[in-house]
Formats: structure tokens, sequence, C-alpha cells
């Protein structure tokens, strides 16, 4: 009598479903939640049996994983008497108080990156004007002639775009 088994009656099907279903543990294991098909669940559990359709297939236990264990109280650091963790007299020490003065350094490539990107959603010429003013442009380089020139031609570049010049 003939093997009745879909991997012998279907053998380039059932790889290809077992391609897909790695790759599907692969990228979407966090939706999946650790679901495995039979097959590869008795692969795991190490007891791979053929199987007739008139006696029940085995079914292999998988265990979940134990939990990590409570951290004790002695690892946590203890409050200070004064309750804080800085001396309360002088607070901080001169670095620190500068360090925390300086602001941070402006992203001029996300800056224009995301001037760009919400430039390519507008649909209008009064999407563009909004998008334009959203982002504060002429505030943001009243200083840097080169940083606004470069947004003026980004933002003529995509009024252009929605007006193309009409064919006549």
């Amino acid at each position: 009598m003939p093997n009745d088994s879909s991997w012998f009656r279907h053998p380039k099907r059932m790889k290809q479903w077992r391609a897909a279903g790695f790759c599907l543990r692969e990228l979407f294991g966090d939706v999946l939640g650790g679901v495995r098909d039979e097959f590869e669940a008795r692969e795991i559990a190490g007891d791979l049996i053929e199987h007739h359709d008139d006696e029940p297939a085995p079914r292999a236990r998988l265990t979940p994983p134990s939990p990590p264990p409570v951290p004790s109280l002695d690892a946590v650091d203890p409050i200070p008497e004064n309750g804080f963790d800085k001396d309360v007299e002088g607070m901080h020490d001169g670095a620190e108080a500068a360090e925390e003065e300086q602001p941070a350094a402006f992203d001029y490539g996300k800056f224009f990156e995301d001037f760009q990107i919400a430039l390519q959603g507008a649909k209008s010429t009064a999407a563009v004007e909004e998008i334009w003013t959203e982002f504060d442009v002429e505030a943001q380089f009243h200083d840097d002639e080169s940083s606004r020139q470069l947004a003026d031609k980004i933002k003529a570049r995509r009024l252009a775009a929605l007006a193309p010049p009409s064919a006549g």
C-alpha cells in the first residue's frame, strides 16, 4: 500500500508551506505567540513518527518558559536620608549645571527629511503653505541663509509638482 501522506503526495507544496510557516514565525513571532504546526511540534519534541488515520496522533507537550525571578529588595539602592539622590545644598556641581543648560544640537538632516516627507503628502498649494507654517521655516533659519534657501527650493519644487506647466 503506497504512503498516503501529504508529504508523499505533494512534496513540493508541503516544502513551500513549511518554508512559508518558517518565514511567518520569523517575521511575525510576536503575533503568532509561539504557535507551531503539528509536524514541527512533534519534531521539536523529538518523537516524529508516522501514524495512520485510524490511530490518534501523539500530542507534543510544550511547556512555557518559567518567569524571571523576583528581584530582591537588597539589590535596590536605598533612598538617602534627605530623600534626594544628590546633595541638597549644592544640588549640582558646575559640570552638571553646564551640561543641562546646553540646548540639544539641531539635526538639519532630520528636519529636512521630515519637511520633504510632509510636503510629499501635500495635495494642494494651501496644504504646502500649512506645512511651511507648521515647520516654522522662517524662524528656524532666521540666522542661516543657506538652509533657508534650501527650504525655499524644496517648497518651490513641491509647488511646481502640484501645478505643472500647462501644455499649450
